[in-house]
Formats: C-alpha cells, structure tokens, sequence
C-alpha cells in the first residue's frame, strides 16, 4: 500500500480508503528508513539510525504503540505538543538568558 502524492496536491478528490488500513512491520521499518539517519523525528531526541539499529528489539512494542497512536488519538495536535520547563542558570536569575530550558 502506498499513497499517491501526486493526487493529493492535484485538483482531483484523492482516493484516502487506504488510509485507515493498518501497517505492518516491513511498512514501519521503510518509512523509518526513509527519515535520514541522523535526523531526530521527535522532542526524544532518538534518530532513526537508534530504531534501525534496535530494530529487533523494539519492532512489536513500536507497531503496537503507533496502533494504539492512530486507534485512540482524537486530537492529532497531541503529537506534537511538549512542556518547556527553565532551570536558571544561577540564583537570582530574571533574564531569560540566565535560564536552560529542559523540554
């Protein structure tokens, strides 16, 4: 299964019925491979070299996470969304530069 890009940014109404269906392992580990090896996906900081490498370790409990993602989200801005807490640097700290963030 793939999607047809070309569809989507055309004038015609895509064909989206594959959209729901679910993914396997092999369909995971290609678009993780697609990513770049030292591009970070994510606030995690974890690459896509770090899957691929453990990818036999972590490819069940993945699928099943990203299932649960895709069943269970109602709110897809979720994905994205992170805290950022400042630690100051020193005590008495009130300028912004004289605090680390920590997401």
């Amino acid at each position: 299964m793939g999607v047809d890009w070309a569809a989507l940014y055309s004038d015609q109404q895509p064909n989206l019925a594959g959209l729901d269906a679910s993914c396997d392992l092999q369909d995971i580990l290609v678009n993780i491979k697609m990513l770049g090896k030292n591009k970070s996906p994510g606030p995690n900081g974890l690459t896509p070299e770090f899957f691929i490498a453990i990818w036999e370790i972590v490819k069940h409990d993945l699928k099943s996470a990203l299932g649960d993602l895709i069943i269970r989200s109602d709110d897809w801005s979720r994905i994205n969304r992170s805290f950022i807490t400042l630690i100051p640097k020193s005590e008495g700290a009130e300028d912004i530069n004289s605090f680390h963030s920590l997401a």
